[in-house]
């Protein structure tokens, strides 16, 4: 119909390519009969060029704006410190679960200091660490207990360095776990060990401990003693061949009801 309403007689068209595949086509069309010489193909083409160029930055914005908003809703669910420093020491990102964690907004952090914001003794620490790499241009892990005016945490903090298309390190992002739980489990089984050890140590009964082929995992200075033997030569080893022969048949079964039930009425 347009055509027939416009008087159209030619129609000069020039495929647009977006990588491998064909994705449009740039079209002019003349009411009167028109022949393009050579230059007027080629800047056909060349705007055809443009135009896939265009459309192949669109495609690209429109992939990192997903990418970014996808990884962003990530990183805004994530129950771990997500952060980005900048080399200036000044934070440019800090994820939600972060910014609450220590006391603020979101928003509130963005443009400002570490130092301003994290503790002394944690900024210091942590500016060494982040120096390293910005120097490297490696990632860098460790544990560091942080003393916050109202609490300590132990974060297992991992540094990833985000580089520059040359090759340069232009921020550190971070993300780092509230181990404070694990840690604390940790200690309290340290002591635990150490107290259930000082009380074993002072026993003048001989205590050990075995696998079930009779290998010792662990001997008190009583049994070490009454062997004359380090603990260094008895762990790790089957105490079997030091049980005279005459006995070894009787031990062997009396271990073995160790791991049949014990039935009683009481």
């Amino acid at each position: 119909p347009n055509v027939v309403k416009f008087n159209l007689k030619t129609y000069l068209g020039q495929a647009v390519k977006l990588a491998d595949k064909y994705v449009g086509a740039l079209c002019v069309v003349y009411q009167n009969d028109f022949i393009p010489s050579e230059d007027e193909k080629r800047i056909m083409g060349l705007i055809a060029s443009a135009i896939a160029v265009e459309e192949n930055r669109r495609q690209a914005q429109e992939s990192l704006r997903e990418s970014e908003e996808r990884y962003r809703t990530l990183a805004e669910s994530a129950q771990d410190f997500i952060f980005i420093i900048g080399p200036d020491w000044r934070i440019q990102y800090l994820n939600l679960f972060a910014a609450e964690s220590i006391g603020y907004k979101p928003g509130e952090v963005t443009g400002i200091f570490l130092k301003d914001v994290f503790p002394k003794n944690f900024t210091e620490f942590f500016q060494n660490a982040l120096a390293k790499v910005f120097t490297s241009g490696q990632p860098f892990s460790y544990a560091n207990k942080i003393a916050f005016p109202d609490r300590e945490l132990w974060l297992d903090v991992k540094l990833i360095p985000i580089k520059d298309i040359s090759g340069n390190v232009s921020a550190i992002m971070g993300i780092a776990r509230d181990i404070t739980e694990h840690k604390e489990s940790e200690e309290e089984l340290r002591l635990s060990e150490a107290h259930y050890r000082a009380i074993v140590e002072v026993q003048t009964e001989l205590i050990c401990r075995w696998l079930p082929e009779g290998i010792l995992t662990f001997v008190n200075d009583a049994y070490c003693n009454y062997f004359g033997k380090q603990r260094q030569d008895l762990i790790g080893k089957s105490f079997m061949p030091m049980i005279p022969p005459e006995d070894l048949e009787r031990v062997k079964n009396n271990f073995a009801t160790i791991d049949e039930p014990v039935l009683s009425d009481n």
